[in-house]
């Protein structure tokens, strides 16, 4: 899919206005006017939109930086900072669980600590694997298909760590007794 086109109809038009009306003290305009003509060519406009193409008005949002930006640009910022915040909390909740794990490892009065071992490993996997996630939201050269490798590599080994090794225990206590 082509990104949208730009094309300039007219010269870009810049006027300065000072905030106050003052020019004898060698103030500089801090107000700039842009009078802006463009046309935009959206390529696939039903994915965007929901209006029919002939009443569509475009909306564009002014920043305070001069910066223009549509409405679909406003929620895909929101969706990708909500999982951003999920993101982070899983990764708190996996350091938040790693530190309980070394607690319990180093406190508890218990013969096999094997279970509590694959607990630490898979909570301590599971960290790596959510920084490497949120990194990608503030590397915009990361590669995504090394970054999806690692993820989901971790998640395996945390799965498999969390699942097998409490039924092994489960299997050795009913043939050993």
């Amino acid at each position: 899919m082509p990104p949208p086109f730009f094309s300039n109809e007219a010269p870009l038009q810049v006027h300065s206005r000072s905030a106050s009306s003052s020019t004898c003290c060698g103030l500089s305009p801090d107000i700039v006017v842009i009078k802006l003509r463009t046309t935009v060519v959206i390529p696939d406009y039903n994915l965007y939109y929901t209006t029919p193409i002939d009443s569509f008005e475009p909306p564009y949002h002014a920043l305070a930086d001069g910066s223009l930006i549509a409405t679909p640009f406003i929620v895909d910022l929101r969706n990708a900072n909500l999982v951003l915040v999920l993101l982070s909390a899983a990764a708190a909740f996996f350091a938040i669980n790693t530190l309980w794990a070394i607690t319990f490892l180093r406190r508890g009065n218990i013969k096999n600590k094997t279970l509590l071992y694959a607990l630490l490993t898979s909570q301590a996997v599971g960290i790596p694997a959510m920084v490497s996630l949120v990194a990608t939201y503030f590397d915009q050269f990361a590669n995504c298909t090394t970054i999806s490798i690692f993820v989901k590599t971790c998640t395996g080994v945390s799965h498999s760590l969390l699942v097998r090794m409490p039924l092994c225990g489960i299997y050795f206590r009913i043939t050993i007794v």
